[in-house]
């Protein structure tokens, strides 16, 4: 027993020692990706005063003004022996640990600011060796900006600077240092008292104080992981390349940031795909994937990609998933997600999505999140939509709440929003039928549709092929692209209110309109209040124009009286026709039928009391006659 818990230990500390071997700074080195570099400063750092002193022997160098109002520069330079390739980050390390201002050191955290104004970093030429001459070093170009800003009170310790520019810029010229002046935007304040800095050297005595550039190169190549392998990358990677995930293998990303050095759209990718009997897999945790030209996340077969806090770039990322494959993400950030076939199942927790396209048999539900753009694409579909405009849905079924029927061959993703905000709406309909109310929408039909819109504010019209749209006194319309042998039918309101010929309400009236040629094109009753609604068409559009209707002749009647006008649709129309010599009764008509169809039965009934009665009488005089008769 004693021999197994001695294993077991030195396996441990094995495994411990070895660790750092293998994983290094947001890398990981079986993939040969570059880790992170440290490049230490040159023994000839140091610095220059304006009396023309040099200080290149200490284990610290000062910036700033002293007693005698002279005042100081800095120099530090580093080694790019070895270095060559694309830098995606590199930063230069100084360690502060002193500060003075008016006289008074401090060296406690926070440190006081020398009120000096800006400490700034110059990118310069090699100095060699320092001497005065450097002094009066020009930039080169690229300079990295301000280390510490004229506010600045940091604590002891190392501040650091973003130099991949001006890095980058002596790998391409070849130059074999990168190397930097230091000096203050105020130079003096002219007071006679010390304000200035106190930086390590690379020659104090522990190495954990020395000035150091820390860099990373762009991965070069495609990163592909196989088998059984769990890859994590950490930190932030760039690359130079697509990732492919096959058969069981798993990426793993935790507080990284991997940036695509695309020159191109869509040159590069994420693709999870070969599942072969295991799972591909993407997992990440407040996590970045991003690049500067648009490209593609990849999801194919039984792969999975689940996150929880994942940014997709704004605009420039997009998820797309085919096959069986599953989404499962919270609080992330997604610009476009598309969702292609009947096997995808894509859960979104309080997650902020740009754009989703979702077609298929798919099921896609968002909860506690919000959309601003969704379309959705049925195919042999018949449909009825109500009611559906930008807002906070709280529980919402497509197929359930828009009465979704499927033909044979045909597909409706099961789409659900629970308490998530919805902006924008698409329906992407083939070979669909349907009626859309008091709807605002984005609509395209393709195939053969036919579709009647009742009062919807269509922000965008796409029609295809041989479908039809009846747009029944619409809000607004759009119209966009439309191709093919399609058909628009565009309608509005009349309002006809017939009255008698003292101004009362005429009901029950027969209100008809009829086309040019005498045909009908659509009739009503009035009601109560002597008004009927008819529905008629402006104009029909097809591929060769617009063909209007023009006046249509408008009827009223009641019995013997009658009224007529013509009327052009252009738009809602209210119009009002007067039977002349109609005057309602004062007892209401529409009275008349009820009243009369509840006499009939009285009627009856005393009509059958009569005839019992003088039934009952015939008897008895029978009865009386027959007792006088002798036997």
């Amino acid at each position: 027993m004693c021999d197994i818990k001695r294993l077991v230990f030195v396996i441990v500390v094995v495994s411990l020692l070895l660790a750092p071997l293998f994983v290094q700074r947001g890398r990981i080195e079986w993939v040969n990706a570059s880790p992170s570099t440290d490049v230490f400063a040159d023994a000839t750092d140091g610095y220059l005063d304006s009396n023309g002193v040099v200080y290149s022997t200490y284990s610290q160098m000062s910036l700033g003004d002293w007693s005698n109002n002279a005042y100081s520069h800095c120099y530090v330079k580093f080694s790019l022996s070895g270095v060559s390739g694309t830098l995606s980050s590199a930063t230069l390390n100084l360690y502060v640990y002193i500060s003075y201002h008016d006289n008074n050191s401090y060296s406690a955290s926070p440190l006081t600011n020398p009120g000096l104004g800006n400490c700034e970093v110059t990118h310069i030429a090699d100095y060699g060796t320092l001497d005065t001459s450097d002094f009066s070093a020009v930039s080169i170009g690229n300079d990295p900006g301000a280390l510490l800003s004229g506010t600045a009170t940091p604590n002891v310790g190392y501040v650091s600077i973003d130099i991949r520019a001006a890095m980058q810029d002596d790998i391409n010229h070849g130059r074999t240092w990168s190397t930097f002046m230091l000096r203050m935007s105020t130079i003096t304040d002219g007071n006679s008292d010390n304000d200035y800095w106190v930086f390590y050297t690379s020659r104090d005595a522990s190495p954990t104080h020395h000035p150091y550039v820390e860099y990373d190169l762009v991965h070069q190549g495609d990163l592909i992981l196989t088998g059984n392998n769990m890859t994590t990358i950490t930190g932030r990677l760039d690359i130079n390349g697509s990732i492919i995930v096959e058969e069981n293998a798993t990426l793993v990303l935790t507080n990284a940031v991997v940036n695509f050095t695309q020159s191109d759209m869509y040159q590069y990718n994420v693709t999870l795909r070969n599942p072969s009997n295991g799972n591909p897999r993407l997992q990440a945790e407040n996590s970045t994937i991003t690049s500067g030209h648009n490209m593609l996340v990849l999801l194919y077969g039984n792969s999975t990609a689940s996150a929880s806090n994942l940014t997709l770039a704004y605009s420039n990322v997009l998820l797309y998933s085919y096959d069986s494959s599953v989404i499962d993400f919270s609080k992330s950030q997604i610009y476009s997600l598309y969702v292609f076939d009947d096997g995808v199942k894509a859960t979104l927790l309080a997650s902020e999505i740009n754009y989703a396209y979702i077609m298929g048999n798919s099921h896609v539900s968002f909860s506690d999140s919000s959309l601003d753009n969704l379309q959705i694409r049925t195919r042999y579909g018949n449909f009825s939509i109500s009611d559906l405009k930008a807002g906070t849905y709280t529980s919402w079924n497509y197929l359930l709440n828009c009465s979704i029927l499927i033909a044979p061959g045909g597909y409706a993703p099961n789409v659900t929003l629970s308490n998530s905000q919805l902006n924008d709406l698409e329906f992407i309909l083939s070979d669909s039928n349907g009626t859309i109310s008091n709807t605002t929408l984005a609509l395209q039909e393709y195939g053969s549709c036919s579709v009647r819109a009742l009062d919807c504010a269509i922000t965008y019209l796409g029609i295809h092929d041989s479908s039809t749209i009846w747009i029944v006194n619409p809000e607004t319309v759009y119209y966009g692209e439309m191709m093919g042998s399609f058909k628009i039918y565009l309608l509005y309101y009349l309002d006809v209110h017939v009255l008698d010929s003292v101004g009362q309400n005429v009901s029950s009236a027969n209100v008809i309109a009829f086309y040019s040629n005498l045909t009908s094109a659509d009739s009503r009753h009035t009601d109560t209040g002597g008004w009927a609604r008819l529905t008629l068409m402006e104009k029909m559009m097809n591929a060769t124009g617009q063909y209007l209707v023009g006046n249509y002749s408008v009827s009223a009647n009641l019995g013997v009286y009658s009224n007529d006008t013509t009327v052009n649709m252009t738009g809602n129309q209210q119009i009002t026709l007067k039977l002349e010599g109609l005057l309602v009764p004062e007892f209401p008509q529409f009275l008349i039928l009820p009243l009369l169809m509840m006499a009939i039965p009285l009627v009856v009934l005393v009509c059958k009391k009569r005839r019992e009665s003088q039934n009952h009488i015939s008897a008895f005089r029978k009865a009386i006659t027959s007792s006088f008769l002798l036997p």
